[in-house]
């Protein structure tokens, strides 16, 4: 199985895992690093968080942006707080994980307790792919409310939706793992028709 997966991986050296239609920044000749090997390692153990990028993503920009005093001002950001990072170290080492259960645990309490939820996916999308969302949800065995159709914004599709009693799952087409950042229309559409209780 390892080797079967060591040679996948190495099939996929240089793929942006969480868009795979975006070029991967800051890829070089011969750069063997960013597979997924490298990026499950990266995710589960934080070994690599104290860089201010994300594999792939190019983040110097936002890095830079929230990093300035005038921005940390208008934030309210206490003068003693860490250096902002896409990732951070402190942050990551806070949370109480459980890698073999995921959040899954997390939403019968959540739909028992009457919560609305809409849970959203890109659609190429390798590091959370919507497939394992999609699986997960279904196994679930909650009643299909409405079964799986497109979702549009004028004419175009934007995506799939599944509604079940208790959770709404969609997809948001041709985009990956930051749907607000690389498809804006389509995750304010989505947040809207949830803020205002309506089907989308």
């Amino acid at each position: 199985c390892n080797q079967l997966f060591s040679e996948i991986s190495d099939q996929l050296n240089g793929i942006n895992l969480y868009n795979l239609y975006l070029p991967c920044d800051g890829l070089t000749a011969n750069d063997h690093s960013l597979n997924p090997r490298t990026f499950t390692s990266w995710l589960k153990s934080n070994e690599n968080l104290h860089s201010s990028e994300l594999p792939c993503l190019g983040t110097t920009t936002e890095t830079n942006y929230f990093r300035r005093a005038d921005v940390k001002t208008a934030l309210h950001v206490r003068p003693e707080a860490d250096e902002w990072n896409v990732c951070s170290d402190g942050v990551s080492s806070s949370y109480q994980t459980d890698w073999t259960k995921g959040s899954i645990y997390y939403y019968p309490a959540l739909i028992q307790a009457g919560y609305r939820i809409w849970h959203y996916s890109g659609d190429v999308d390798l590091a959370v792919a919507y497939v394992g969302t999609q699986n997960w949800i279904k196994n679930m065995n909650l009643p299909i409310k409405e079964k799986w159709r497109q979702w549009k914004i004028s004419p175009q599709v934007a995506g799939y939706v599944e509604v079940y009693d208790g959770i709404t799952f969609i997809t948001v087409k041709g985009t990956g793992h930051m749907v607000p950042q690389w498809k804006k229309p389509e995750a304010l559409h989505i947040l809207t028709q949830f803020l205002n209780d309506e089907a989308l």
